[in-house]
């Protein structure tokens, strides 16, 4: 299997997480990663049919799973 690694590069307000969100796919796993936590809440929100793993606060290692969250076919976010 092919991985392909996509990074998207444009200006503040061009559209770039939109875009993203309505290019989600149930059958794929994505790997987002955002720098505030508004953009976290927005993907989420907007994207009902993904579902999302986050690490929470209080975690000891706050880096997800890889393994287990890439077998179980979700995928995640961070900041």
């Amino acid at each position: 299997m092919n991985k392909v690694i996509k990074i998207i590069d444009y200006p503040c307000g061009s559209g770039k997480t939109t875009k993203m969100i309505e290019g989600f796919t149930p059958e794929n796993k994505y790997l987002v990663i955002l720098p505030m936590l508004t953009e976290v809440t927005r993907v989420i929100e907007a994207s009902k049919d993904i579902e999302f793993v986050q690490p929470r606060a209080n975690d000891n290692d706050q880096r997800p799973k890889t393994k287990d969250q890439q077998s179980g076919g979700t995928a995640f976010t961070w900041q």
